[in-house]
């Protein structure tokens, strides 16, 4: 199983198993495609720490691409940062490169929406 409010730095999102990819067919997932080199990803870091707080009903995860590439390569990860926004398995919306707060708060209100 997923554990639950991972993004904090504390605790690490990526290394995320086939298994635990499989369990996103279900659920509110927000996946935050990031490299620890990369300057914007480091930029929204906190942005995505703030809404994961402020949206228990949504389970964020940080995937490291050098670590995880057939995660990426799953998702067709070809840009970083790329936030995907994710219920039950598919994709509703993705944000790809450094957006202001109201982009990726606009990203989650349609994926709660949807």
């Amino acid at each position: 199983m997923i554990p639950k409010g991972v993004y904090n730095k504390k605790k690490q999102m990526n290394n995320l198993s086939d298994d635990q990819v499989k369990q996103l067919s279900s659920g509110l997932y927000v996946l935050d495609f990031h490299a620890d080199w990369c300057g914007p990803c480091r930029m929204i870091s906190p942005l995505l720490e703030e809404l994961d707080t402020s949206n228990p009903d949504i389970n964020f995860y940080k995937v490291d691409v050098d670590k995880e590439t057939e995660l990426s390569t799953l998702y067709g990860i070809k840009n970083i940062p790329t936030v995907l926004m994710v219920k039950d398995g598919k994709i509703i919306k993705k944000v790809i490169g450094a957006s202001p707060k109201l982009t990726y708060e606009s990203a989650i209100r349609e994926l709660l929406d949807y």
